[in-house]
């Protein structure tokens, strides 16, 4: 992934997952990356905006599962509005992400 792209993810688990662009699907653009800890890890700002588990999701940060395996398949964290602009500190900031998705790039 690169910033500035356009990525559609394809959401396997939930299994029930709907958005406001189709049922299992939802796009954003990449505005941001970095290394840490768990690899290589990228925030993306959602196209349409959802709610999920309560949870207002406008950005996500995407984790790739076993790039060296797959380099498709991604896990997924909400990021709270209020910490985007800490992405780049994701080991101080780990806490408040929570796993939601488990997807894939199309």
């Amino acid at each position: 992934m690169k910033i500035n792209q356009q990525v559609k993810i394809l959401v396997s688990e939930p299994w029930d997952f709907t958005s406001p662009e189709e049922n299992n699907i939802f796009t954003g653009v990449v505005i941001d990356s970095t290394n840490s800890v768990f690899g290589e890890t990228y925030l993306i700002k959602i196209n349409k905006p959802f709610v999920m588990n309560g949870l207002s999701i406008n950005y996500i940060v995407v984790i790739y599962r076993n790039k060296d395996k797959d380099s498709r398949n991604l896990n997924i964290a909400y990021i709270p509005d209020d910490v985007v602009d800490q992405f780049r500190k994701l080991e101080e900031i780990k806490d408040k992400l929570k796993f939601i998705i488990i997807g894939s790039l199309d």
